[in-house]
């Protein structure tokens, strides 16, 4: 003990004398401020510790629950896509993701003068000997739905060759000028394009005839063959020839003016 307080030269720094006792008390002392001095650091770091152990706890749990929902989120979009993916697949030719066959279906715009492939149109299907197997039109060609609308016409007018057996009923006359209106109604005009009216007459003329009984509706049917006559003349290079071809479309007669 005195060789310790020798050391800090605690008398001379005091400039006093102490007894046995004193000094005992006084190294207590020292002691216990060395202890204090040497057990602070390690609160100091446990605490600093616990902080940083905590915050790390606290920000992976963050983190974890973060990824999580991201995952999820991502799980239900992929399962929303997915379903309406399905969807389209079962909806058959209506969900089309093809370009080729969105620009083999896409609508072509009324020309003046344009040549179409021929069609059935009672059926509007062509057949193929080769394969055996149907091809079914898709009322893309305005100019063809020209064609066809004028062929039905003459057909409920007597102005084509109708070669079936029976004779015509009041339900075909039904059938032939709903199939006219629809044809009219897929036909695609462009923003400059001519006799615009006269289809819109046409239409009207139908619409009007379908409410018309048997014995007031030949004036206004006779009246739509004409408007369709001149517009499928004026617009395709071979029109629907009446007299001399069948309500197949096909010609049965030699033209008279070849």
């Amino acid at each position: 003990m005195d060789k310790h307080l020798k050391e800090l030269n605690f008398e001379k720094n005091i400039k006093t004398s102490f007894t046995e006792k004193d000094k005992k008390m006084i190294l207590k002392e020292i002691h216990k401020v060395e202890q204090n001095r040497i057990t602070k650091p390690h609160y100091f770091q446990n605490v600093l510790t616990v902080v940083l152990t905590v915050g790390v706890l606290f920000f992976g749990i963050i983190f974890f629950n973060n990824h999580e929902g991201t995952k999820e989120n991502a799980g239900e979009t992929n399962q929303t896509e997915n379903h309406l993916g399905k969807n389209q697949n079962n909806e058959g030719s209506l969900a089309v993701s093809d370009n080729d066959k969105e620009q083999e279906n896409e609508k072509k715009v009324l020309k003046v003068g344009r040549k179409f492939t021929f069609w059935d149109p009672e059926r509007f299907n062509k057949y193929d000997y080769k394969t055996e197997t149907y091809t079914y039109y898709d009322f893309s060609d305005s100019n063809y739905n020209l064609y066809a609308a004028h062929l039905k016409a003459a057909v409920i007018t007597d102005n084509a060759i109708y070669m079936s057996a029976n004779e015509l009923e009041p339900s075909i006359y039904v059938q032939y000028l709903e199939s006219i209106i629809f044809l009219l109604e897929n036909i695609e005009h462009g923003e400059d394009e001519e006799k615009i009216e006269e289809f819109k007459k046409a239409e009207q003329l139908a619409k009007l005839a379908l409410k018309q009984g048997v014995s007031d509706w030949e004036p206004t049917l006779e009246e739509l063959h004409e408007v369709l006559h001149e517009l499928d003349e004026y617009f395709n290079v071979h029109p629907f020839k009446d007299g001399i071809t069948g309500s197949n479309g096909l010609q049965l007669l030699a033209d008279p003016e070849e």
